[in-house]
C-alpha cells in the first residue's frame, strides 16, 4: 500500500463527515441568503466585495468537499463525479446571486466569473478522469494481447515447465511408504488405522541405537491425537539381537519402552523394535 493510500485509509472515517458538514453549512447559508433576498433584505446597494467573497468561500467549501469524497470513494465513475461536482455548484450560485441582487454590475460579473471557474474545474476534472480510464483500459488490453500472442514453441515450453512444477509439488506430498525401497535409513515408522467400531490400531517400528558402552536405551513413541479406551501394547525386537524389551509406561498420549542388551558393550548396535498398540475405542479413565 502506498503512503497516499495509507494516509487516506487512516483518515477515511473523518472525510465523509467533514464533507457532509461543508455541504450542509453552505446549503444552510444559501437558503438563508435566498430567503433574505426574497424578503427584500438586499434592496439597498451592497458592497461588491461581499458577494465575491461569499461566492469564493462557498465554492471552495463545496468543491473541497467534493474532492474529499472523490478521493475516498474510488468506486465513483466519471459521470458520477461530474454529477456530484455540478451539484456542488448549486449552493455557491445561490449564495453569489442572492447576495449580489443590487450590487454593482462589476460585482455581478466577478461573481459570475468565479462560478464559471468552478464549472470549468468540474468539467476539466471529469474529462481528465475519462482520459485516465481510457488510457488504463488501453494499456490493459495491450498487455493481455501481448501475453496471449505467444508462439506455439513458447506455449509448449510454458506448459512443460508448469507440468514439471506441478509434479515436483505433488511429489513432496506423495506417500513413500507404499514404494518398494530400502528402508534401512528410517529410524521410525508408524501406521495408524481405525476400524468401523471406533477402535484404533497403531503399528510402529523404532530403532534402538546403542552407543559404545551403552547397555540400556529408552524409546518414546508419542501419540497424537491421543487414544481413547483400553490400550493393549505389545513390543518385540525385529532381529536376532541379544536384547530384552520392556514396556515401562503406557499412556493415551505416548508409550515408553526400555531396551536392554546383554551382548558385548564395546561396539555400537542398532536394533529395530516393533510396537503394536490396540485401542478399544471405549472411553476409559486415563487420569
Amino acid at each position: 500500500m502506498s503512503h497516499r493510500e495509507l494516509t487516506l485509509s487512516r483518515f477515511a472515517p473523518f472525510v465523509i463527515p467533514a464533507a457532509v458538514m461543508l455541504w450542509g453549512l453552505t446549503a444552510m447559508a444559501a437558503l438563508l441568503l435566498c430567503a433574505r433576498a426574497v424578503a427584500g433584505a438586499f434592496d439597498e446597494p451592497v458592497n461588491g466585495f461581499i458577494p465575491c467573497l461569499a461566492t469564493t468561500i462557498a465554492l471552495m467549501a463545496t468543491l473541497g468537499a467534493w474532492q474529499l469524497c472523490s478521493l475516498v470513494a474510488d468506486s465513483f465513475t466519471p459521470m458520477q463525479r461530474l454529477a456530484f461536482g455540478l451539484s456542488s455548484l448549486v449552493s455557491p450560485c445561490v449564495i453569489g446571486y442572492s447576495s449580489s441582487v443590487h450590487a454593482s454590475p462589476i460585482s455581478l460579473g466577478v461573481t459570475s466569473g468565479i462560478l464559471l471557474i468552478g464549472l470549468v474545474v468540474v468539467i476539466f476534472d471529469a474529462a481528465m478522469r475519462v482520459s485516465i480510464e481510457m488510457t488504463e483500459l488501453t494499456e490493459a488490453t495491450s498487455a493481455s494481447t501481448s501475453t496471449s500472442c505467444t508462439s506455439p514453441m513458447d506455449a509448449m515450453s510454458i506448459s512443460r515447465l508448469a507440468g514439471e512444477e506441478r509434479r515436483e509439488a505433488a511429489d513432496m506430498f506423495v506417500d513413500h511408504s507404499e514404494r518398494p525401497a530400502d528402508l534401512s535409513h528410517f529410524t521410525q515408522r508408524l501406521m495408524r488405522t481405525r476400524d468401523t467400531e471406533g477402535g484404533e490400531t497403531i503399528e510402529a517400528t523404532l530403532d534402538a541405537v546403542f552407543g559404545i558402552g551403552e547397555k540400556v536405551v529408552a524409546l518414546h513413541l508419542p501419540i497424537h491425537p491421543v487414544l481413547t479406551g483400553t490400550l493393549e501394547v505389545e513390543c518385540e525386537p525385529l532381529d536376532d539381537s541379544d536384547v530384552t524389551v520392556a514396556i515401562t509406561t503406557v499412556q493415551p498420549y505416548g508409550i515408553r519402552i526400555e531396551v536392554r542388551r546383554s551382548s558385548r558393550l564395546d561396539e555400537e548396535l542398532t536394533v529395530p523394535v516393533g510396537i503394536s498398540i490396540i485401542a478399544s475405542g471405549l472411553i476409559a479413565n486415563v487420569a
